[in-house]
C-alpha cells in the first residue's frame, strides 16, 4: 500500500478537454456537489473526507446512505459560493459539468487545479455527447482509484452490470417493449433517447427506445406517431410533481386514444434515476424492469 501512490486519473476540465490528474495521495478534504457524487462517495465508504455534501439534503439521499451523510462535517442543500469553497481548503472537489462551466458558480477547473486541488467531474454530466451506463461505471472505478478503494468499487460495479445482464437475458427473444421518456416542458416534451442515461439504461435491458435521438423535443402531436408501450413521465421535487407528471398525460382528453394511456402504463421516473444517477444506476434498473417486466422475478 505504501507504493500505491502516485496514482493517475484522465478527466476533464471545463472545455472538455482530457486532462491527466495526478494523485500523491488519497484527498482528505473533499467537497461533493450533488446526489450522485455525495452517494458515490458514501457507497465506497469515504464519508469521513467529505467536508461539505452540497446541493443535496438528507432526505434526497437514499435511506441506505442518510446514517453516514449525517455524520458529514457541512452540508448545505443550495449551492454555496466560491468564496465558501475557498475557505474549505478543499484537496478533491467532485462534481456536475455545469460546477466549473460558469462563473457564476466555482469557477473554472484551472482556478482550483493552479492551487492543487483535483477536480473531477461526472461524465455523464454535461461532458459525453451520448450518456451510458459505462460512463457511470467509469466514475465509480475512478473513485475507487483515487481513495485505493478499487476492491469495493468493483464489487458495486459488478452488482450493477449483473442485474443489467439479467434483464437483457430476461428480454431476450422476447417482443421489444416501445418506450418514451419524457419530461413536460410546457409547449413540448424533452425526449430522454437512447443516448440519455435513462434511455441507455431501458435500451440496455431490451427497451426499444421510440425516438433514440435526445436532441429531438416531442409535440402533442408527435406522441400519436411513436405510440409508445410505456411512457416514463420525469418528475423532479415532490410528490405533487410525482403526480402531476403522470396527470399530465392521464387527464389529458387528447392523450385518452395513446396506447399507454389505455393501457394504464405512464410511470413517473425520479429525475435524479436519470440523469447522473451515480450508484443510484442500481435503483435505477430495478426501476425499468420492474415496469417494463411485471412478471420478471427479482
Amino acid at each position: 500500500q505504501d507504493n500505491y501512490y502516485p496514482v493517475t486519473i484522465q478527466n476533464y476540465n471545463d472545455q472538455k478537454e482530457p486532462v491527466d490528474f495526478v494523485y500523491e495521495k488519497a484527498p482528505e478534504r473533499a467537497v461533493c456537489i450533488w446526489t450522485n457524487s455525495v452517494e458515490n462517495m458514501l457507497a465506497l465508504g469515504l464519508g469521513d473526507r467529505i467536508v461539505l455534501a452540497a446541493g443535496v439534503s438528507e432526505e434526497e439521499i437514499l435511506p441506505e446512505y442518510q446514517e453516514e451523510f449525517a455524520k458529514i462535517a457541512e452540508t448545505a442543500p443550495q449551492y454555496p459560493p466560491k468564496e465558501d469553497i475557498v475557505a474549505l481548503e478543499p484537496d478533491f472537489i467532485l462534481g456536475w459539468y455545469s460546477t466549473f462551466s460558469s462563473s457564476n458558480y466555482w469557477g473554472e477547473t484551472s482556478f482550483w487545479n493552479d492551487r492543487g486541488v483535483n477536480t473531477y467531474i461526472s461524465l455523464n454530466s454535461g461532458l459525453m455527447s451520448e450518456q451510458t451506463i459505462q460512463n457511470e461505471l467509469d466514475d465509480i472505478l475512478a473513485l475507487g482509484r483515487i481513495f485505493h478503494v478499487e476492491d469495493k468499487a468493483q464489487e458495486i460495479v459488478d452488482g450493477i452490470e449483473a442485474k443489467v445482464e439479467a434483464g437483457r437475458a430476461y428480454a431476450e427473444g422476447k417482443e421489444p417493449v416501445r418506450v418514451l421518456i419524457l419530461e413536460n416542458e410546457g409547449d413540448a416534451f424533452r425526449n430522454y433517447g437512447e443516448d440519455s442515461i435513462g434511455g441507455n439504461i431501458a435500451s440496455q435491458v431490451g427497451a426499444e427506445i421510440c425516438e433514440p435521438d435526445k436532441s429531438v423535443r416531442i409535440g402533442a402531436e408527435d406522441l400519436f406517431s411513436y405510440d409508445p408501450d410505456v411512457i416514463f413521465a420525469v418528475y423532479f421535487g415532490d410528490e405533487e410533481g410525482r403526480t402531476q407528471c403522470v396527470s399530465d398525460f392521464t387527464d389529458n382528453p387528447a392523450f385518452a386514444s395513446l396506447s399507454a394511456v389505455q393501457q394504464e402504463k405512464v410511470f413517473p421516473i425520479d429525475l435524479s434515476l436519470i440523469y447522473s444517477p451515480g450508484v443510484r444506476v442500481s435503483n435505477s434498473v430495478d426501476y425499468f424492469l420492474e415496469h417494463l417486466y411485471p412478471e420478471m422475478e427479482s
